[in-house]
């Protein structure tokens, strides 16, 4: 909320209105060196980024980035998780199981993930997780059929929950 000045107030706003000098030239020179620091504040990154290669074979400290446009031309990596891959491909997959992941370490997963790799897949883990993950399936059944079977029980399941809900 805004109050009304009193008269004293609007008298010491005009008087210190008109006794502000404004010093044209100093804005000017200041405009000038802002305006060839734009060049530089422009291609200079907030940070600067050592990039050291594994396989270097000197013992160099790195190459520094100071440059955005250099910083910029870094090639991204992506990450995603194997759900948000299906019915992607890549040429390179890199698949990283822990055993923490046990509970989700099934066989149709593995399938999945494997599957994304067009030439060549890297998988780390431990040593058991593959196998653990190959023995461990959520779909049971070996046939088709066995697995048309597994899916039907489900179905049956899913519509007394449903039925059980809705009651």
């Amino acid at each position: 909320m805004r109050h009304a000045l009193t008269e004293e107030e609007e008298q010491k706003q005009q008087t210190e209105g008109e006794n502000t000098a404004f010093d044209v030239d100093a804005v000017e020179k200041f405009l000038e060196l802002a305006a060839d620091d734009v060049e530089e504040r422009v291609t200079s990154a907030s940070h600067i980024v050592t990039v050291k290669l594994k396989y270097d074979t000197d013992d160099t400290e790195g190459v520094e980035l100071e440059a955005a446009s250099e910083i910029n031309n870094l090639l991204g990596g992506y990450a995603i998780t194997v759900h948000k891959a299906q019915g992607s491909e890549w040429d390179n997959v890199y698949l990283l199981m822990h055993n923490s992941h046990a509970v989700m370490n099934q066989r149709e997963l593995l399938y999945t993930a494997i599957t994304r790799a067009k030439k060549m897949l890297y998988f780390l883990c431990e040593p058991d997780t593959l196998i653990k993950g190959i023995q461990s399936q959520k779909i049971k059944g070996n046939t088709l059929e066995e697995k048309a079977e597994w899916f039907k029980g489900k179905k049956e399941e899913m519509d007394k929950k449903t039925y059980r809900r809705y009651r």
